[in-house]
């Protein structure tokens, strides 16, 4: 390990510690404290990089401040990670050093043990220091876990970005931090470093609710500028709970509207109770139309201050919710585990896949419509008759299950039904191909033979293993139709 790393970083450490120990407010401490990473935060990139490739084990956190006595140079960045931990908690979460605060069991109805947010709000530019500095300390302690969960969501006037909020949620500290700020009026460099701290950072996961509309349009082209690996290793790394919500319901036996909007969602999975839902759509009658609505965080009303934070506050325990509640219809340990699977990674990864295909960030999906498009009225002879390479796709693709997966149920999901019907035709006439004379008329034959390996080489490239499993699946049940269906 190199000491250009560690001796600035301790340095920094000690510089910390002096003014937090110093007889000032706590106002004045988070002020200076803030500052002094700030301008240092180039110390905080270096070693979030140097972290990044090393094999991390959890933190340890201290409830005080004690002297660092270890002479173990990774045990020495661990125990100043934990102090600085201690250190920007504390004074994040003192009065005056946040604009209000919430009673997390106050708010929702699934929180097992007492949470408080500390929200803070970037009115004047020069608090977007204070975003930077918890930022930079929040990435590096995400290092030390495999999941840190991000809850985000933006606010628009006339489709220009005016806001971003960011609900820092944490593993082993009872304080969340909510930051709101004006995404444009960030420094290069604090912008520069969110972006691939937090929104490339596979630790952290970002969750979003229905972001397809705006918000991961904005992500894309002006956050990420169209950065191509850039929005590969954002997207691979959020999860849009619109899409669980609307699993969830058409898989219920009961009548549902299958509509997920996301407040009523949190009432439906019993994360906030009517009468909180109630409250929220009073403060957003008195916030007037959507359309009429100006953001501006320099002036934002009292509805406005609430409702922009509760757009994030939620979506952990939402996403919690959500996937307890459909694993809680597993009968057996085994089903449990399968549909957690479904839930927590089948979905994940589709949702991911769908989000890049649809932006053209990859191509898989117009490879194979292009392989398959042509093919629909080509036929196969077999003694009971003549059929279209459609006509027998529709007839082997229906109510398709895996041992895992009702992937009948899962296409039923609006934004999924497009890519997993071009999948499993892709499949199926591949398979055709491959083990049956295929005429592209009565009097021409086609000779190609399909091959779905670039299909299987694709998942395992983005990783998606768990979409690479599910259609390796299917394609074995296809396999075994297909033939039943030419005998």
């Amino acid at each position: 390990m190199s000491n250009n790393i560690v001796t600035p970083f301790h340095k920094i450490y000690d510089e910390i510690v002096t003014e937090y120990e110093k007889n000032n407010t706590d106002v004045e401490k988070w002020n200076i404290i803030s500052a002094k990473i700030n301008e240092n935060n180039n110390v905080f990139v270096q070693m979030f990089q140097f972290l990044k490739k090393q094999k991390l084990e959890k933190l340890t956190y201290v409830a005080k401040l004690e002297k660092i006595s270890s002479s173990n140079e990774m045990e020495l960045i661990r125990s100043i990670i934990s102090r600085l931990h201690f250190i920007i908690y504390n004074l994040c979460s003192k009065e005056g050093n946040y604009y209000f605060a919430l009673n997390g069991q106050d708010e929702m109805i699934v929180l097992q043990k007492p949470l408080t947010y500390y929200i803070s709000i970037s009115k004047k530019n020069e608090q977007n220091v204070f975003f930077h500095a918890f930022m930079l300390l929040y990435a590096l302690e995400s290092l030390f876990y495999t999941t840190f969960y991000v809850g985000i969501d933006f606010e628009y006037t006339h489709h220009k970005i005016k806001l971003a909020q960011i609900n820092f949620e944490h593993k082993s500290d009872d304080r969340s931090i909510i930051m709101i700020i004006g995404p444009t009026e960030l420094e290069k460099v604090m912008l520069e470093n969110f972006i691939n701290m937090i929104m490339r950072n596979n630790h952290c996961k970002k969750i979003l609710h229905g972001s397809d509309s705006l918000d991961y349009p904005y992500i894309r082209d002006e956050m990420l500028d169209k950065d191509e690996s850039r929005i590969i290793e954002f997207t691979n790394s959020m999860v849009d709970t619109r899409f669980i919500c609307e699993y969830y319901k058409l898989s219920r036996d009961e009548a549902s509207d299958n509509k997920c909007s996301l407040y009523d969602a949190f009432v439906y999975f019993g994360v906030i109770t009517q009468e909180k839902l109630d409250q929220f759509n009073t403060m957003v009658e008195n916030m007037g139309h959507p359309n009429d609505r100006v953001w501006d965080i320099h002036n934002l009303s009292k509805a406005q201050e609430l409702y922009v934070q509760y757009d994030v506050l939620f979506l952990k325990y939402f996403y919690f919710k959500m996937i307890s509640m459909a694993t809680n219809d597993g009968k057996t340990s085994a089903d449990k585990k399968k549909i957690l699977d479904l839930y927590k990674h089948v979905i994940y990864e589709l949702t991911q896949f769908i989000y890049l295909e649809n932006s053209l960030i990859t191509t898989l999906l117009v490879q194979c419509k292009e392989e398959v498009d042509p093919c629909n009225n080509y036929m196969i002879r077999r003694p009971h008759g003549t059929f279209k390479l459609i006509d027998i796709f529709n007839s082997v693709t229906k109510g398709i299950k895996t041992a895992d997966v009702d992937v009948d149920m899962l296409s039923k999901v609006k934004a999924f039904s497009r890519v997993i019907t071009l999948l499993l035709k892709k499949l199926t006439y591949t398979i055709i191909s491959q083990k049956y004379t295929v005429q592209k008329t009565k009097t021409v034959m086609w000779n190609e033979k399909l091959d779905n390996d670039y299909v299987y080489d694709f998942f395992d490239e983005m990783p998606y293993l768990y979409l690479k499993k599910l259609f390796k699946d299917v394609e074995r049940i296809l396999i075994t139709r297909i033939n039943d269906f030419a005998k």
